[in-house]
């Protein structure tokens, strides 16, 4: 089957751009003809406010696939891409959604592939925070979308309920694969070491963009009430609000930058549980690169943490609820200590993060009835 896939590459920062790297990955893995359409340039600054060129390309430098280039800012694709993408005459166009600024390019991709079926990935439906323009644009410009599509895919029920009140006509709600590059044989000790990382504490780490949304300020409140423990956060700080909480807290520890892939290695190693603490959330490439590493992770109740992780990893708090957040931690420091416990979080880790294979979710979506030309 020939398969258009549309959207960032590894030569940018990001979950998406990785999420894409594995799709096109197993979409070549199971025999597909591959075309994958995508940026010299990912965003201007009022979208991203830093750098978003990844400097560690070279970690995803084996690849079996080529990128074919073009600028997102155009209401159309430019001639060549066009022209090659008529003559590729794709039976099936993939276009991974997350942000209002990719419409007019998704949309030219669509109305020049009239004959193709068209597949949104709905990473995220509706902006995370209500603020204008953004909110507004991604409401209209999503409901655009899911309406020209055959099939929306969905890693959440709130998603898929989402898409479904702007318009989606066929849905399909797979949990999101696991990220595989984060998992390391360095112990945990040689990581704390290597790091600057005490061997007496227990280490909670908060990993991605810090943005208000994803409750990191619930969760320096919550680490004060832990004791023996350390938050480290690690990401480029978005909310700049969050900045005189951590220096006035010993026990956190800030990272205010993108961490590279072999940097995370390191902190994922050194970390004794994950935390989660979303205010709300329908995707998260976090979950992901965690769920195959055994370790425990103390997120909100919200639905998407609910489906994706197994009971025996999953420490749940009430959302926004800092109290309950420290209480969770402190249940998660005790059963450290369990060796029963380890070992059962290990094999249920295993266990689910085979289930979500690449190959299995790209299968999955090109058997569909929404996109099988059958």
């Amino acid at each position: 089957m020939k398969i258009l896939l549309f959207g960032s590459d590894p030569r940018f920062k990001g979950g998406i751009a990785q999420y894409n790297h594995y799709l096109a990955e197993a979409i070549i893995a199971e025999g597909h003809e591959l075309l994958f359409i995508g940026f010299e340039q990912q965003y201007p600054s009022l979208i991203y406010p830093t750098d978003d060129k990844n400097r560690e390309e070279d970690s995803f430098s084996e690849k079996s696939y080529e990128v074919v280039r073009t600028l997102p800012s155009l209401p159309f694709l430019n001639r060549k891409t066009e022209k090659i993408v008529r003559e590729f005459q794709p039976a099936v166009v993939i276009i991974p959604w997350w942000v209002w600024w990719w419409f007019p390019v998704s949309r030219a991709l669509i109305k020049n592939t009239p004959h193709a079926k068209h597949i949104i990935i709905a990473h995220n439906i509706l902006h995370h925070e209500e603020k204008f323009p953004h909110f507004q644009l991604s409401k209209f410009t999503i409901s655009k979308m899911v309406k020209m599509a055959d099939l929306t895919v969905v890693h959440s029920s709130e998603t898929e309920r989402e898409a479904k009140e702007q318009g989606a006509s066929e849905t399909i709600l797979l949990p999101h694969p696991v990220y595989p590059q984060f998992q390391s044989d360095v112990s945990k000790e040689d990581a704390r070491k290597e790091l600057g990382f005490s061997s007496d504490e227990t280490l909670f780490l908060f990993y991605g963009i810090v943005r208000h949304y994803k409750g990191v300020d619930l969760a320096i409140q919550a680490i004060a009430e832990v004791s023996d423990a350390r938050l480290i956060i690690a990401g480029e700080v978005w909310d700049e609000s969050l900045k005189d909480e951590i220096k006035n807290n010993s026990q956190v520890t800030l990272m205010d930058s993108y961490i590279p892939t072999e940097r995370a290695k390191l902190l994922f190693a050194a970390t004794d549980a994950f935390v989660l603490p979303y205010r709300s959330v329908t995707g998260s490439g976090v979950a992901a690169a965690v769920l195959p590493l055994g370790k425990p992770v103390v997120c909100s109740d919200l639905p998407l943490f609910s489906d994706y992780f197994p009971s025996e990893m999953c420490f749940s708090f009430t959302s926004g609820s800092a109290p309950h957040l420290a209480e969770m931690m402190r249940e998660v420091k005790k059963e450290l200590k369990n060796s029963n416990f380890l070992l059962n979080l290990e094999s249920a880790s295993a266990r689910i993060a085979r289930q979500r294979s690449w190959k299995s979710h790209i299968n999955a979506i090109v058997s569909h009835k929404g996109c099988n030309n059958e």
